[in-house]
């Protein structure tokens, strides 16, 4: 179902790794990857070491309750002027030791589409390797583009088809809340505006 994409997303992460306004927050890309083999190699230790000092940042990182969805559901945005959306909807799940969150919302207006999923990691540290990794290169070619970035504090990253206009931008919210917006029929510029939509500072408060 698609309410469970998100936590799908998120799992297979782990089995990869065994109040300013958000318009003034600088946005930072991530190293375009060198098809050069000596440069490929100097961004794979440049990578290694950011990846040590994020495993010293998590080490003391204990897990927690998540978010109950009633109360994660409210951080999801209404629908702007033009566009109409579905009611938001959420569940809150257990799978042996893991405990996690998730909420949606669809949007639509003529032909475009956007869906916004906000899922609570809950600080389950083996969610972190992986993304943080890949949140530090970026590709562009003819098709589009696949770029690591970083909105202010929060690292995610940025995907845009120039055919089909397909997005998606993914953004970790406070150490703690995934955010994906994934767009569908839309420019590549409202990917950012519908993040300036998510009520990213009352996530960056409940993550504490």
């Amino acid at each position: 179902m698609p309410t469970f994409r998100c936590a799908a997303a998120a799992l297979a992460l782990l089995a990869l790794a065994g109040c300013s306004k958000k318009e003034s927050s600088k946005v930072v890309e991530g190293e375009t990857v060198s098809k050069n083999p000596l440069g490929l190699a100097r961004q794979l230790a440049k990578a290694g070491q950011d990846f040590e000092k994020m495993q010293k940042d998590l080490e003391n990182m204990k897990p927690v309750e998540p978010v109950h969805f009633s109360e994660l559901i409210r951080f999801l945005p209404d629908a702007p002027s033009g566009w109409e959306s579905e009611a938001p909807k959420g569940s809150s799940n257990t799978m042996g030791e893991w405990s996690f969150t998730e909420v949606s919302r669809h949007y639509t207006q003529g032909e475009k589409r956007i869906e916004i999923q906000i899922l609570d990691w809950a600080y389950h540290k083996e969610l972190y390797a992986s993304f943080f990794v890949t949140a530090a290169f970026s590709t562009e070619d003819t098709e589009g583009y696949n770029k690591g970035i970083k909105i202010g504090d929060d690292p995610g990253r940025e995907e845009y088809k120039t055919t089909s206009k397909h997005g998606v931008l993914s953004l970790l919210v406070g150490k703690r809340f995934f955010v994906t917006i994934t767009g569908e029929n839309i420019e590549a510029a409202e990917l950012r505006q519908w993040w300036d939509r998510v009520n990213s500072a009352g996530l960056r408060a409940k993550a504490g």
